[in-house]
């Protein structure tokens, strides 16, 4: 492949992938899927440590580190979504107040 086709390829592989996902996230119901799926991510990581401090699960430090880490990164996906109009989507059970 010639150095011009190749560099012409990858321009237009990059420019379709920047449309996409900006076209991706302009969508409100992808909005509220990503919030949704955010709570879940952190739903799930707090039940696990919940476990734990009911006593239902061993005590394993090294775990609760784990788990705690990506419960704080989980944590700051919600605000990425909050957007102009993303409460207002037909999914979205978000109060207006939050």
């Amino acid at each position: 492949m010639s150095g011009r086709l190749l560099r012409n390829t990858i321009a237009l592989a990059l420019a379709c992938a920047t449309w996409s996902a900006t076209a991706h996230a302009q969508s409100g119901d992808d909005r509220v899927d990503f919030r949704q799926g955010a709570y879940r991510i952190m739903g799930w990581h707090m039940g696990l440590l919940a476990e734990i401090a009911r006593g239902e699960k061993p005590f394993d430090a090294a775990a609760v580190k784990h788990w705690a880490g990506h419960l704080q990164w989980a944590e700051r996906l919600p605000a990425q979504t909050d957007t102009q109009g993303s409460r207002k989507v037909a999914n979205s059970r978000m109060k207006p107040e939050a």
